[in-house]
């Protein structure tokens, strides 16, 4: 038998950089509450985090919650961050978002519709976006979210 001198490549499924999903969140309701009904939707564990610190223009140092969860049984990982307070904005192109909520994760891909379903099906949330993730958060804001 004659060994065909072709290479088989396999690629493994593992990356260094997960899946990153982008949602803006529209809701008149506080932080902690929002929170607490994402908890409920999706199974998650938020809890507060420091605060984000970012300086602006306008204003010297803006303030915006935090709150973080991640999953027990994989490497996804969640970011609620208040987009706006009373003085500032996160980012200007996100202005109507009261919310962003960053998703990490391999398996993201996989349950995106799914999780944008649940965070819909919330009654006190007014509408969910999906929002590129090619022109979504500034990289300097992402560091800082972590």
């Amino acid at each position: 038998m004659k060994l065909s001198g072709k290479k088989i490549r396999h690629k493994l499924l593992e990356s260094d950089n997960p899946a990153i999903l982008f949602l803006g969140l529209v809701t008149p309701e506080p932080d902690y509450k929002t929170s607490l009904l994402l908890n409920s939707a999706l199974g998650t564990r938020f809890h507060s985090k420091p605060s984000l610190v970012r300086a602006a223009a306008e204003n010297p140092e803006c303030s915006f919650s935090r709150f973080s969860s991640g999953s027990e049984y994989n490497d996804t990982s969640y970011e609620l961050v208040r987009n706006r307070n009373k003085k500032c904005v996160i980012d200007k192109k996100f202005s109507s978002l009261d919310y962003l909520l960053i998703i990490k994760g391999d398996e993201i891909a996989d349950t995106r519709d799914y999780l944008v379903t649940r965070i819909r099906g919330i009654r006190e949330i007014s509408a969910v976006f999906v929002l590129d993730d090619n022109i979504a958060i500034a990289y300097s804001i992402l560091q800082q979210i972590g």
